[in-house]
């Protein structure tokens, strides 16, 4: 899983790319922390909905993977997303479903 990091006015934004899942704040660690509970939010959701998680939730539009292409580098930053995931809804996946362990962050400042 892929993450954008980009800023927009005083805020920063991080989009994830797989799926249309996005995050703000003003520092690294609280776009962090806010994205960590969105996708968390999202994988609870799905499940309270019947679904696989994150089933139906589309990528993110196009330009994103525009600006990764045109001017994304990688940072040595992952986020762990998997674990953020609370052990209640972990236990209430499907056999077999898997969540992304971990998401690389790119910056396209």
């Amino acid at each position: 899983m892929r993450i954008i990091l980009f800023r927009d006015d005083e805020y920063l934004v991080a989009q994830c790319l797989e799926y249309d899942i996005a995050a703000q704040g003003r520092t690294f660690d609280e776009v962090r922390r806010a994205f960590i509970a969105t996708f968390a939010g999202e994988v609870a959701l799905s499940l309270q909905a019947g679904r696989k998680p994150l089933e139906g939730i589309p990528e993110a539009p196009r330009e994103f993977w525009r600006l990764l292409e045109k001017r994304g580098q990688f940072l040595r930053e992952t986020v762990r997303v998997a674990s953020a995931v609370s052990r209640t809804v972990r236990r209430r996946l499907p056999r077999g479903a898997r969540l992304p362990d971990h998401a690389d962050v790119a910056a396209v400042f």
